[in-house]
């Protein structure tokens, strides 16, 4: 009888986790407004805006990082990121630890609609399944002195 009621109280605690993480991630997939408030408390929308995806896989190239993203929940997407980004100011490119229990993902940011930078949610240090070296011999084209990241979700 212990045995039966731990069994379905485990099967419930799973069944809400599962849920609970597909919220997460539909919510992540969204693109979302950022409310901010003014020194008279009215409320008013920010010109900023982001779009989180998740990430699949990065291959760390000598000039860029190559990304390749969920796109529309069904399909593969590639982008090229310039390392020369970390080094300007402001950066246009940041990394961030990604917590425990969540998938590694992508926020591209806008400023009125035109990209501000791109945030990249990842696994620290560089190891497991996500991360990847590539060698030189990949074709980057003029990836590496792109100005703008130009992304199809």
């Amino acid at each position: 009888m212990k045995k039966n009621f731990a069994v379905a109280l485990l099967l419930l605690v799973t069944g809400i986790v599962c849920a609970q993480t597909q919220q997460i991630q539909r919510t992540q997939e969204n693109q979302t407004t950022v409310r901010t408030e003014t020194s008279s408390n009215d409320s008013s929308l920010s010109n900023l805006s982001y779009r989180n995806v998740t990430v699949h896989k990065i291959f760390d190239q000598k000039e860029v990082y190559i990304v390749l993203y969920a796109k529309n929940g069904n399909g593969v997407g590639q982008v090229m990121i310039p390392k020369s980004w970390a080094k300007e100011t402001p950066s246009k490119i940041q990394f961030r630890l990604l917590p425990k229990g969540l998938n590694p993902y992508m926020t591209v940011v806008y400023k009125d609609n035109e990209f501000l930078k791109v945030i990249l949610t990842m696994p620290s240090p560089k190891i497991g399944s996500t991360w990847a070296v590539t060698g030189d011999y990949v074709d980057i084209g003029d990836s590496a002195q792109a100005e703008t990241l130009v992304i199809e979700y």
